[in-house]
């Protein structure tokens, strides 16, 4: 119980929190990418989508998923392109008091998190790429409140266990909104590409 009441104030803190989307930097994800045989080498970066509102969150008790997507990709006619291997992977972030750092996966990444070197990515291929442009995309997205526990939080609110079904005034359709609109608030995407090495 007081688990969750310490998530709800973390909560409504950030709700209102005067917004400051306009002398942030915008959230930007670089990246390096050489071929070595069968295989591409990648380095990434991300810039940017650690938000001072995000991490306050975090270090009240919060933990954040951070969700990245690596994909090779070949240019195609127009503005289409055909993915040729990907990498997908998902990290916890979180806050320790006792060391004053953030960490990721329990790994610490420092006190102030402004941008994050990710770990170097291999993407194996089943044969060599055919020549043409090639290039790779990197998509990064964190979330400090994910749709279960803002709904969590309703219920808590609102003093409804979890398994009470809603009742039939109470409209689904637009918690749902609530919820998905809430989630804008508290996330940040950030995506960029680069040109593979030969």
């Amino acid at each position: 119980m007081a688990r969750a009441s310490r998530a709800a104030t973390a909560l409504l803190l950030a709700l209102a929190a005067p917004a400051t989307a306009a002398t942030r930097e915008p959230p930007s994800a670089s990246c390096s990418a050489r071929l070595v045989g069968r295989r591409v080498i990648v380095n990434a970066a991300l810039a940017g989508l650690f938000d001072p509102e995000l991490l306050r969150l975090v270090r009240l008790g919060l933990a954040g998923r951070l969700e990245v997507e690596i994909a090779l990709q070949r240019k195609r006619l127009l503005m289409f392109s055909e993915a040729l291997a990907s990498e997908h992977y998902q990290a916890t972030l979180s806050y320790d008091e006792r060391s004053q750092e953030f960490r990721i996966d329990g790994r610490g990444v420092g006190a102030e998190l402004l941008s994050l070197t990710l770990d170097r990515v291999t993407l194996t291929l089943r044969a060599p790429p055919p020549e043409g442009p090639h290039s790779v995309r990197v998509t990064a997205r964190l979330e400090v409140v994910t749709a279960s526990s803002l709904l969590q939080l309703a219920r808590f609110f609102g003093g409804r266990e979890k398994d009470k079904p809603a009742d039939e005034g109470e409209a689904p359709g637009l918690s749902s909104l609530l919820v998905k609109s809430l989630l804008q608030d508290l996330a940040r995407s950030a995506t960029g590409s680069c040109a593979l090495e030969r």
